[in-house]
């Protein structure tokens, strides 16, 4: 955050900040879990389990501003629109929570026949969404990002991947970019859903994906 802390959600279910000096700053228990985390408009989010907390970035030191238990087990989480987050549930519902008091603005139940594993905005378009399952699906949604309820839009779905999809970026020349267990990262066209071009072959396990600011370098 800010080039002054790292902040990483393990799988024993903690959190941990560093600062900019190498100094383990904050240790936090959240659940037995895998610990997802994420920072948006100065707020740290952490989720493990069903356990949902958020802390101000420039307080760490502070008891957490806010917690909650999600309706059931969190399998990702990512910023959304303005002063929000993304929750992706495992009974294949997605959320969009408020920072800082984790109050619930928008559901749409059963997005996905099976847990929601990715999810992020798509900067192409007021309102949308783009979030991965576990089965490979990719769907975007459109919504009133200011008052999204549970009135979404299914714009497109597509099912090229044949396993978990583990990240989602938006990419250049106004594409999605999503990467599964199948060892590839395919870019779709994010107005249509269309199939833009894969790259294959990671024999590893692909577990991340990173674009540069510039939308010139892609990490893996």
């Amino acid at each position: 955050w800010n080039g002054r802390y790292l902040c990483a959600g393990l799988a024993g279910g903690r959190l941990q900040v560093w600062n900019e000096e190498a100094w383990l700053i904050l240790d936090r228990s959240v659940d037995t879990r895998p610990c997802y985390v994420c920072v948006h408009d100065d707020v740290l989010v952490a989720a493990a389990g069903d356990s949902v907390m958020c802390w101000d970035v420039k307080n760490l030191e502070d008891l957490p501003l806010c917690k909650i238990q999600a309706s059931c087990r969190v399998h990702c989480l990512a910023p959304a629109f303005e002063d929000s987050i993304i929750l992706g549930l495992a009974d294949g519902s997605v959320e969009l929570r408020q920072l800082r008091r984790l109050s619930l603005s928008a559901r749409r139940a059963a997005a996905h026949g099976a847990p929601v594993s990715a999810a992020a905005v798509d900067a192409t378009g007021p309102g949308r969404l783009v979030t991965g399952d576990d089965a490979g699906r990719v769907k975007c949604w459109e919504m009133n990002e200011k008052m999204p309820g549970e009135d979404w839009t299914l714009r497109w779905t597509r099912s090229d991947h044949k396993g978990r999809i583990v990240a989602i970026q938006r990419g250049g020349g106004g594409s999605v970019l999503t990467a599964a267990l199948d060892g590839r990262i395919i870019a779709w066209d994010a107005e249509t859903g269309e199939f833009v071009f894969n790259i294959p072959n990671h024999k590893v396990w692909l577990g991340s994906m990173c674009l540069s600011e510039e939308q010139d370098l892609l990490v893996t």
